[in-house]
């Protein structure tokens, strides 16, 4: 949609069903009170009803993370997994901040806001619910993004997002969960393998880039471990998460990793420069050699 006064373009979503257009409304007038942008969630800007429809505008972004990764099918260097990782964590500090648990977070509901820009925002809060009204047993987040506990139906918090951004982290880092199956078969992935290789996933990062750091992929690990904690109490939360050495960089200090560092500390600062897709090509034409030589 397009404003004729300032030409900007929108975003609507129209929900025929007006209980549910309603209720994503009054969980998206809570988070306005956030600020949208510094907290990395979509902006509303009103909602208005037609032929008993209820339609929400919503700031225009440019694409969601299953569409972008789909297209390139490369894996995405770590400096860039720690930008998003980032961005997101904040997303989830803000929500748990006003007690607002997402309940679908998955690569379809993360979207760029632009393709010149490292910057993401977590959308689609249809599904969003205050934390003290969650009740247990509540049927929540697509099959390969849903917590231990929402198996389970055990009691449920805000903890599920964590759960479920972990995952999505692991899904950008090796590209397993997102692929595999779609390939073979032609469907999405209707299950998920209960086994995460954690060494494997780190292989192949060290196969693909020569920008490599073994300790800054061992921080990642660590943290994606504590995300993915099966018991939901002793998981991680949004603010110790941002804590954490891969988000702060605190085990890259010294000058052994000091040029490794600094690249990683220039792309969280001037990404805006470079699109995904050039970023992606760029990193994929630095593959290291083959270490096989030809017979004489």
């Amino acid at each position: 949609m397009r404003n004729i006064l300032n030409l900007e373009y929108y975003a609507v979503k129209i929900m025929k069903i007006s209980r549910e257009g309603q209720k994503e409304f009054e969980t998206m007038k809570l988070i306005q009170d956030l600020d949208p942008d510094e907290n990395h969630l979509i902006k509303m800007y009103e909602c208005f009803t037609y032929r008993k429809m209820t339609c929400i505008v919503y700031e225009l972004l440019e694409v969601n993370f299953h569409d972008s990764l789909m297209n390139e099918q490369q894996l995405v260097p770590l400096c860039y997994i720690r930008v998003i990782a980032q961005q997101l964590l904040k997303a989830l500090k803000a929500l748990k901040s006003i007690g607002v648990a997402h309940c679908d977070i998955k690569l379809d509901n993360i979207m760029f806001k632009d393709l010149d820009d490292m910057n993401v925002k977590l959308i689609d809060f249809g599904l969003a619910v205050e934390t003290n009204e969650i009740l247990t047993g509540t049927k929540m987040q697509v099959t390969q993004f849903r917590a231990p506990e929402v198996i389970l139906g055990l009691p449920l918090d805000e903890s599920v997002d964590m759960w479920a951004l972990g995952m999505v982290l692991a899904c950008v880092y090796s590209m397993v969960h997102i692929f595999e199956y779609t390939e073979i078969t032609g469907n999405r992935v209707r299950y998920m393998n209960p086994v995460i290789d954690f060494d494997a996933m780190t292989d192949k990062h060290r196969n693909m880039y020569e920008m490599h750091d073994d300790d800054d992929h061992k921080a990642f690990i660590d943290l994606l471990k504590r995300m993915l904690e099966v018991n939901p109490q002793r998981r991680i939360t949004p603010s110790q998460a941002l804590e954490h050495d891969f988000i702060t960089m605190k085990h890259l200090a010294g000058k052994s990793k000091a040029a490794y560092a600094a690249g990683c500390e220039g792309l969280s600062l001037t990404f805006s420069s470079a699109c995904w897709k050039s970023i992606l090509n760029a990193e994929s034409r630095r593959v290291k050699p083959s270490n096989t030589t030809s017979s004489p």
